[in-house]
């Protein structure tokens, strides 16, 4: 993008910033892969479902069985293993360029939860991006192209 006109001095060295630091993403999309895991990821475990989508109880006899294998595991947590994958900071599906990321489960049978299917109720563990999702990931992108990417 350029512009040219008396006065834009400033305008000028901004978009030479702009263009400066998106070429260093990298670690701002890095920043934001990992607060999509433990904080949106993280959220929706600890409110049983993502935002407005939250997940069905289990079935009384299901629920019944897991009190008695597994006291206290909370629903989606039997040991832990999907949890982990989607929460700690770069495990599970982790992937990050300087233009973007993607971050999930790699735990097979996550799909079917997510999906549900025959008998197993839909429990998404991926829903839509919420309004303040969105500010926060745009913050973190706008600080990075102002400030400059911290490397």
């Amino acid at each position: 993008m350029r512009l040219q006109a008396d006065g834009l001095e400033a305008v000028e060295l901004a978009l030479d910033r702009f263009r400066q630091n998106m070429t260093q993403a990298q670690p701002t999309m890095d920043r934001m892969a990992v607060w999509m895991r433990t904080v949106v990821f993280a959220q929706t475990f600890e409110n049983r479902g993502p935002a407005g989508a939250p997940w069905p109880a289990l079935s009384p006899r299901y629920a019944g069985w897991k009190a008695r294998v597994r006291p206290g595991a909370p629903l989606m947590v039997f040991d832990g293993d999907l949890r982990r994958s989607m929460t700690s900071p770069r495990g599970g599906v982790f992937e990050v360029s300087a233009t973007g990321f993607e971050v999930g489960t790699d735990v097979p049978y996550a799909r079917y939860h997510q999906d549900g299917g025959g008998s197993l109720p839909r429990r998404p563990l991926i829903g839509d991006v919420t309004r303040e999702q969105k500010r926060a990931l745009v913050k973190m992108l706008q600080r990075d192209i102002v400030e400059g990417v911290a490397q």
